[in-house]
Formats: C-alpha cells, structure tokens, sequence
C-alpha cells in the first residue's frame, strides 16, 4: 500500500472518514463524519469541498453516490441530497 498525498496536505484522519466512493472518471469522493465531502482527484487535489455553506443539509456524511446522469447523491444527517457538480447544490429531500 502506498500513502495517498492530497494537495493541499489534509489529515483525513483528523476529519473522520465515515464513506468513500471512486466515480468512474476516477474522482474520489471523501464523506466525513463532521466536515462534509470532499472531491479530489487521483493526484489528489482536492476539486472541490460540500458542506453546510455550499447548501448540503449536514456535514454528517452517511453515504454518497454518482448516477448515470453525473449526478452525486449525499445522504447526511438531516436527509438527501442531490449535487449536480457542474451548477449549484440542490436539495432533494428535507427530514421532518
């Protein structure tokens, strides 16, 4: 096994790793138990970060999954929700 180095250095271990996903265009997808998602890509660079300010519901990541339209679906906390990664977040499903 070899270290995966992320640019900038992020301890992940520090964010508490709860899920991982590989998307098929060889992205990573990190869902942590308190910072929300991460994106990075297989030199890893960190592409992009979801959290509470970007629009996710919770940054308690249960699950993430991309569909075959590119979309990545987020289970959190507080509910799903639906990222089309290239506009904005949109919130699919609110928790009553």
């Amino acid at each position: 096994l070899e270290e995966f180095q992320t640019k900038p250095n992020l301890n992940f271990g520090d964010l508490g790793i709860r899920v991982g996903y590989l998307r098929k265009n060889g992205d990573y997808v990190l869902g942590t138990d308190e910072a929300g998602v991460f994106i990075l890509s297989d030199a890893g660079e960190i592409i992009k970060k979801l959290s509470k300010e970007e629009g996710l519901q919770s940054n308690s990541i249960r699950g993430v999954f991309s569909d075959k339209h590119n979309n990545l679906w987020v289970s959190n906390k507080k509910g799903i929700d639906m990222v089309d990664l290239k506009k904005r977040h949109t919130p699919l499903l609110n928790r009553l």
